[in-house]
């Protein structure tokens, strides 16, 4: 049931990767079958980045109270976000404006994953010749890789093949070449480190890549996994990065 909605969400977590607090106007308040314990909220602009890419959503409050969750709806890269709040704790209106506060630590570390996870991923394919597949960057779920293609079907990753990619990826974090946005041939958005091959994107960043060092790559493991609903040999990286925090 869509009580109101007059616009798309603007996203200011997508140039303002440090902005934790802000206020927004209140377009729309929702309830959706699958969630009757729960409205979903509409803003006209909206901090929290929600989950998708491979990225976990934001933690925070709207008027102080939990933000249960932050979803997509919409496509990969045309989508309003969506913001989940248990029903007793919607005490505002359509039309109010609304105070958001996000976890900051927690914001600082997924951009510092989601930097390295490009970094890395250019790095994979440099030297072993794998295509990035897919993530998932959750450090409260202790979960944070790199899944890709292996076309070479190599099973095996040895220690000297773990430390020349991480040693390579923490030579250039060192060098911080700049991180940049630009708008790819098919109109999405992309962000390119240095003069290392753009990547689509819509997740957030840090502002330099000095911030992402140490990166560490804990595992490189042979897996099977999905693609385009065909099985594929893959390698999964299991990896951290940032000293600002950790989970």
């Amino acid at each position: 049931m869509e009580i109101k909605h007059d616009g798309g969400t603007e996203k200011l977590y997508l140039t303002e990767h440090d902005l934790f607090e802000t206020s927004a106007k209140v377009t729309a308040i929702e309830i959706q079958d699958k969630f009757p314990d729960h409205k979903v909220i509409r803003l006209d602009r909206t901090i929290f980045h929600p989950k998708g890419g491979g990225q976990a959503h934001d933690q925070g409050t709207i008027n102080g109270k939990q933000v249960e969750l932050v979803m997509k709806d919409g496509d990969t890269f045309n989508f309003d976000v969506i913001h989940f709040l248990k029903n007793d704790d919607v005490d505002f209106a359509v039309g109010d404006q609304v105070s958001l506060v996000i976890d900051s630590e927690l914001r600082t570390k997924l951009s510092c994953l989601h930097t390295a996870g490009h970094l890395i991923a250019n790095m994979a394919k440099t030297l072993f010749e794998l295509e990035y597949l897919k993530c998932n960057l959750d450090p409260l779920k202790n979960m944070t890789y790199l899944m890709f293609i292996n076309i070479s079907g190599q099973k095996k990753w040895s220690d000297d093949a773990l430390k020349l990619l991480q040693d390579r990826c923490n030579q250039i974090a060192q060098e911080n070449p700049p991180i940049t946005e630009q708008q790819g041939a098919s109109g999405l958005r992309e962000i390119k480190i240095g003069e290392l091959s753009p990547f689509p994107c819509a997740g957030t960043h840090t502002k330099t890549l000095q911030e992402i060092s140490p990166i560490s790559i804990f595992k490189m493991s042979h897996k099977r996994d999905t693609k385009d609903s065909k099985k594929v040999d893959a390698v999964k990286i299991d990896f951290d990065a940032g000293k600002k925090c950790s989970f």
